[in-house]
């Protein structure tokens, strides 16, 4: 038996791991409203392995019994199949997610080889339940149980909510018809765009890397082409989003990538207008908030002055730059400098969403930095904005009115997912994991930004505070 005990042992300690790291932190499975079947099949599994770890840990089922723990046993399996052939479906299931559900099944099927033939022994007794105690690895195994029984419940209710996480954007442009290329179209901000310009009537080409990720985010009305060489024609509107996500350990070759993929992109863009005979009415190219100083206690609007010394500072105004010579082509040139954006499915809130859906999120920090946050829908609501008014250039804030620093950010997503807040989050393992420059520049400094030019200009936010932002997510109020 003790053979049978060290391997669900390790049965648990790997399925915690994929649980946590995969489905909970790298996946956000209760966040994505597409993989709802695939949460339904993981409550299920999890009851089966609730009942399986508590039985071994304490009960010996005899006769009759045996044979209905058997087949527990070997129903397992069918779910777990029914499992791997679903998430295939609902979503791209990663190579080390794939490999730990392969040795998963192999420490399973070693599990049935020793253990069947223990359970037909035990149909031999009388018909009953025998109290077993197995000392540590009873003990182990019975929280095991509670913590899949937990999640078996987590998974469950969160299945049944999880359509309310469901967002519809929509744009509405002035113009009919219009010709429309987008650069990183298949990123966080510009796969939204992208759909909803689709959704508006127009004709959109995007730029991208990824083919198969890209075909599967959008409806069949769109053109995708990896380079820009593979290009002729011309654009009514040009929207550059394109670059490498600014969220990852920071190393010499990470912040060059991160520039280089700016930059490069931004280069050929402004070469390929520069060669059209009709140019783009307007060209908005993305930059970020990151350009401003960090301040405890100054508002920055697009007219202050920009800091000179950190790496996001340095890199906005070279991509800032570059996009502006377009400006020289007679393009009108809007540089979009974006706050922090919230979204369920992509962005910062979504990489704080799993810690304080699990009781773990805190302040980073002191708490008093400030975070210049804008809701999608503003997001959107601007870049429509703009492109609707042929007088604005130049830079734009694109943040909400109303900054709120990292302690109350923290304060008001806990109330929004009716979690308490604990414990700060230690910032030394946040510098293990990406670095300390990067954790320095993005997590513990902040400035608050204001979106003045858009708001003289007539445009009127949609989520003016982060409380009702956060409850438009989390609550189904479109």
């Amino acid at each position: 038996m003790n053979t049978i005990l060290i391997l669900f042992t390790i049965i648990g300690l790997m399925g915690a791991f994929d649980t946590l790291y995969h489905h909970e932190f790298k996946e956000r499975l209760p966040w994505r409203p597409q993989v709802k079947s695939e949460l339904q099949i993981h409550a299920l599994r999890n009851v089966f392995y609730t009942l399986i770890f508590f039985s071994l840990a304490w009960v010996q089922w005899q006769g009759v019994f045996a044979w209905i723990f058997l087949a527990i046993l070997l129903a397992e399996i069918f779910v777990t199949f029914t499992d791997f052939a679903l998430e295939s479906k609902v979503r791209d299931v990663p190579a080390p997610e794939i490999i730990v559900h392969t040795a998963l099944g192999i420490v399973y099927g070693a599990v049935l080889a020793n253990l069947i033939p223990e359970v037909l022994k035990w149909k031999e007794l009388e018909s009953g339940f025998t109290f077993v105690n197995y000392g540590f690895f009873s003990f182990v195994l019975t929280m095991y149980a509670l913590a899949v029984l937990v999640f078996a419940f987590r998974d469950y209710f969160r299945s049944l909510e999880i359509d309310n996480f469901r967002q519809t954007y929509s744009m509405n442009l002035t113009t009919p018809n219009q010709k429309v290329l987008i650069t990183g179209g298949s990123g966080f901000i510009g796969s939204k765009v992208a759909q909803s310009l689709i959704d508006n009537g127009h004709d959109v080409t995007v730029v991208t890397r990824n083919f198969e990720k890209s075909i599967q985010k959008f409806s069949k009305q769109i053109r995708l082409v990896e380079s820009l060489k593979n290009l002729s024609g011309s654009f009514d509107i040009v929207l550059n989003f394109t670059g490498e996500t600014i969220n990852q350990r920071w190393c010499e070759q990470s912040k060059a990538t991160i520039r280089e993929s700016r930059l490069q992109m931004t280069t050929e863009l402004v070469n390929y207008l520069e060669q059209r005979n009709i140019k783009p009415k307007v060209l908005i190219s993305s930059s970020g908030t990151g350009i401003y100083p960090a301040s405890l206690t100054e508002s920055f609007t697009e007219s202050s002055t920009l800091d000179k010394s950190s790496f996001t500072a340095k890199l906005c105004q070279e991509w800032e730059a570059k996009a502006n010579e377009a400006e020289s082509l007679g393009v009108r040139v809007v540089i979009l400098r974006t706050g922090l954006v919230l979204a369920i499915d992509g962005g910062v809130l979504s990489e704080m969403l799993t810690p304080f859906d699990l009781c773990l999120g805190g302040k980073l920090g002191s708490g008093e930095q400030m975070m210049p946050w804008i809701d999608m829908h503003d997001m959107l609501g601007i870049i429509e904005h703009l492109i609707n008014n042929e007088t604005i250039k130049g830079a734009v804030n694109a943040t909400a009115p109303l900054p709120v620093n990292n302690l109350e950010f923290s304060q008001t997503l806990a109330k929004s997912l009716k979690r308490p807040l604990l414990l700060p989050t230690p910032t030394f393992m946040l510098k293990l994991l990406y670095g300390k420059e990067m954790v320095q520049e993005l997590l513990l400094e902040g400035r608050a930004v204001s979106p003045k030019k858009v708001e003289e200009n007539g445009y009127q936010f949609k989520f003016k505070t982060l409380e009702q932002s956060l409850h438009n997510l989390f609550n189904k109020e479109k």
